[in-house]
Formats: C-alpha cells, structure tokens, sequence
C-alpha cells in the first residue's frame, strides 16, 4: 500500500471519528460513568466495563485511548485523532449503546431541570 492510499485512510477515518463523535461520547462516558484520578491539572478518568470496553480520558490535556478486549480501538492525543480502528467489529455499536442507554437520558433530564430552574427564576423576578 502507498503512502497515499494510507493518507487516504487515515482522513477517511478521521472523518468518520468525527461524524460519529466518538471522542465525545467516550469522554462522557469516563467522566460520569468511570472513576476519577486528579493530577496537578486536571483528571484522569478510568472506566472499564466486564464487556471488554476501557476508557482512559485526560480531561486537562484532552487525551483518550479506548481499548476493546485488549485492542487499542481509538487514540487521541492533545486533541488530534491518532489511531481509529473501526474493522475492530462490535465496539463502536457498543459505546454507542452504551451512550444512549446511560448518558443521553441524565443529560437529557440535567437540560430539563436546568431549563425548570431558569424559568422559575424567570417568572421570580419578572412576574
């Protein structure tokens, strides 16, 4: 394979990253579903699950590393999409699940009672 055709690959797969945003979902679910190591700045978090998902997020320097069954799936360093393997099969599905069974719904209920608090304080102050 070419250096071009593996150019190719990685912009493909960057971009399919993106649209898919794994990095976002994967950092939510460490924050609000794994445990949390503080550093000097910022956190580690750490979330694995008996399915064979790993999580490492870096909240400070914005760096994750997924891991499916002892195969390193995702990888972003300061911010830039390292390593993406969606041909790993399964995992992608997984942390989407995941995401929209555990997380969506407490974001989902957080917006409502924020917006709940904001009209109360609304109508409070302006009748």
């Amino acid at each position: 394979m070419t250096s071009e055709e593996m150019d190719k690959i990685r912009k493909e797969r960057r971009t399919l990253a993106r649209e898919l945003n794994i990095s976002g979902k994967a950092g939510k679910i460490a924050i609000r579903l794994g445990t949390k190591h503080p550093k000097n700045h910022g956190a580690w978090y750490r979330y694995s699950d008996e399915d064979g998902l790993k999580i490492n997020y870096d909240d400070y320097g914005y760096n994750l590393d997924i891991m499916w069954k002892e195969t390193t799936v995702f990888n972003l360093h300061l911010g830039n999409i390292d390593g993406f393997r969606p041909d790993i099969p399964d995992w992608v599905d997984y942390l989407a699940k995941i995401y929209e069974e555990k997380i969506a719904p407490t974001i989902v209920a957080e917006e409502k009672q924020k917006n709940r608090s904001d009209e109360e304080k609304f109508k409070e102050k302006w009748g």
